[in-house]
């Protein structure tokens, strides 16, 4: 999640963050899913935990905007239903009448990759797809006509999201030791910082992977495998916050643009590039007591997520 908010700051180093941080979402959603022998199980949670938070997410957001808008005497009403039609098919806004899903784009995008994983059970056929998925980038980022979709961007989501299954698969055979660990994180590191250049700009919400697929595929790969390796490093320590935060992903997601646009104008005249990278860090602690809120009085934006009995 930092490296979600940091990138949205736009700052320098903003590339090298946008080589690997999307696709790690999508990766350690992957790591985290599994399959349910049940599909109402499967659909309950999946409309509890993302379907639900989400719809309601997009139209608190709409809501807010639209009172900016009444109050501000800039309000169109024919906008609305163009939003709620933008919303319901996976539009973000980029491009299109009346604004979108907006950063919600990324859980919509994931339900998509959820039901694929939960029905599709043959691994020949989960290959398959996956190939059909890259298939699909190619020839889109060819033609060059371009749109922001939260469906067309399973074509890059879903090969990270299995990609993330994979690694679950692998993970016994994990390389252990602080100096192995240090290792791989820093040829990680060198892998990102050599690759950005060659591949150019990644923007997954766009589902365009830059100047090659394979360089933004071993940018996923080296990202990923450097954040697996910090984790399994610092797996001894678990803060409750980092537990809470985690909690809250859905959360930090759909609202944390409403604190970058404050930020950016505020600071429009000091901003700095160490100033940005440690504001991300204090926007997403400041969803700490947010979540706290949240899950206390309102758990449905959660999914559910904590809820004691």
């Amino acid at each position: 999640m930092y490296f979600i908010i940091a990138g949205h700051m736009f700052s320098a180093g903003n590339e090298y963050l946008y080589t690997f941080s999307v696709s790690l979402f999508f990766a350690i959603s992957g790591f985290l899913c599994h399959h349910e022998s049940d599909n109402i199980v499967f659909w309950n949670k999946l409309f509890r935990n993302l379907i639900l938070p989400c719809l309601l997410i997009c139209l608190i957001i709409l809501a807010l905007e639209t009172l900016a808008r009444l109050v501000t005497n800039k309000m169109v009403w024919s906008l609305i239903p163009m939003r709620l039609f933008n919303i319901l098919i996976g539009n973000q806004g980029k491009g299109v009448v009346g604004g979108g899903i907006g950063m919600c784009w990324f859980i919509y995008t994931l339900v998509i990759c959820k039901i694929l994983y939960q029905y599709v059970r043959n691994k020949y056929l989960q290959t398959t797809i996956v190939l059909l998925c890259v298939a699909i980038a190619i020839i889109y980022n060819e033609i060059g006509n371009y749109l922001y979709n939260s469906i067309l961007n399973v074509s890059l989501a879903y090969p990270a999201f299995m990609g993330g299954i994979l690694l679950k698969v692998l993970e016994k055979k994990s390389i252990h030791g602080i100096a192995r660990y240090v290792v791989m994180i820093l040829l990680s590191l060198l892998f990102v910082i050599g690759i950005t250049p060659l591949n150019g700009s990644v923007r997954m919400y766009g589902a365009l992977y830059g100047n090659s697929i394979i360089l933004f595929f071993l940018g996923v790969v080296a990202g990923t495998i450097g954040i697996y390796t910090l984790s399994l490093m610092l797996q001894r320590y678990k803060p409750k916050h980092l537990a809470m935060l985690s909690m809250g992903t859905i959360l930090i997601l759909g609202f944390h643009n409403f604190f970058l646009i404050a930020y950016k104008l505020f600071f429009k005249t000091f901003r700095t590039t160490f100033l940005d990278y440690s504001a991300s860090l204090v926007i997403l602690l400041a969803f700490i007591p947010i979540i706290l809120l949240t899950k206390k009085y309102f758990p449905v934006l959660l999914g559910f997520r904590g809820k004691t009995a």
